[in-house]
Formats: structure tokens, sequence, C-alpha cells
């Protein structure tokens, strides 16, 4: 893990994700970008997460529902937290669906700046400056 400090201040992104090393990877690159991190293992930990001052944005592994990624991101979409949702994909063709339903998507392997554009979509679509 990278040894670099955040202005207090700094916004914060939830990270979704299950897979420890995913999420220490997403972290340390979201780290380096000037974004502090919250972390959840599942869905149903996410409205515990949502306390004040609420994330800027969420990015969601799709692998957290094992046999239907469809049915997470349609789980999610009911959900409606109102926290811009990027989906993270090990699979092809989440991504039509994801964007159908408001959420950015990158599908592994993806670069850091797949992950910002993600990000700065889904925060602008959902009124959030990015």
């Amino acid at each position: 893990m990278s040894e670099l400090s955040l202005a207090p201040d700094s916004p914060e992104i939830l990270l979704v994700i299950r897979d420890e090393e995913l999420r220490l990877a997403l972290a340390d690159l979201l780290r380096v970008e000037g974004f502090a991190t919250r972390h959840a293992h599942a869905v149903d930990e996410v409205p515990a997460r949502l306390s004040a001052p609420k994330p800027i944005a969420m990015i969601v592994d799709a692998s957290l529902e094992r046999d239907d990624a469809r049915r997470l991101l349609d789980r999610l979409a009911d959900a409606s937290f109102g926290v811009p949702t990027v989906v993270v994909a090990q699979k092809p063709g989440l991504a039509d669906r994801a964007h159908e339903l408001g959420f950015g998507c990158v599908e592994i392997p993806f670069g850091r700046f797949a992950l910002q554009s993600e990000i700065a979509r889904v925060r602008a679509a959902n009124g959030r400056p990015s």
C-alpha cells in the first residue's frame, strides 16, 4: 500500500468489493488519484456506509452475485442508494445493461484512465460535478 497522505477533506468513494486483493488494489489506485475510500463486502452493508458525508461515488464488484451479475445490477437499481455507481465486471457483456440502468462499467483488465472516466461520467449524469 502506498504511503500517500490525503487531505482531511478528500472526496470518498465507497468500494463494495468482497475480494480483498481487488479492493486493496482499487483503494491504492484511488488514493493515488486523491480519493479516500470506505469499504463494504456486500450490497447489504451499503446503507450503513452511507453516513454523512455521503461518498461521491460507489464502485461495486459485479461478481458479488456469484450466479448472476445482471441480477446484482437490477438489485442495485431497485435499492437506489442515490450514489453514482460504477460496476467492475470480470466478464464481458455487462456494460450495456449497466449503462441502461445509469451505472458506469469497467471491465477487468482496465486502466486508471478508464476508471477515472467512468467515475466522472456517472457523477456528471447524476448531477454531481466531477
